[in-house]
């Protein structure tokens, strides 16, 4: 995911896992038939704390996903989130690049 300034905060995110205490959003496939069931779980992140409003707060080294709006080219994902309990952020990523 790409850093976008917007609201009060903005954010990075890695390819690399973050610290064994950090909560993020790692986005495995889930079965069709029951989305309750993981059916690949990778070594790596899709969206994780980094920045230090996303590691310092009530909650520290803690992201987590609100929502999102897909852009109108189709394929920008604009996902809203709160960081360390304190802050919201927005951060961009390409659906496509995502899933490859």
């Amino acid at each position: 995911m790409r850093p976008t300034r917007g609201g009060s905060s903005s954010t990075t995110a890695s390819a690399t896992p973050p610290p064994a205490a950090c909560t993020g959003w790692a986005s495995p496939p889930l079965d069709r038939e029951g989305p309750a069931r993981c059916l690949l779980r990778g070594d790596e992140w899709v969206f994780g704390p980094q920045a230090e409003y996303e590691r310092i707060g009530d909650v520290g080294d803690v992201v987590f996903p609100c929502g999102y709006t897909l852009g109108t080219d189709g394929d920008t994902l604009n996902l809203y989130y709160g960081a360390a309990d304190i802050a919201l952020g927005l951060a961009t990523a390409s659906v496509r690049e995502l899933l490859h």
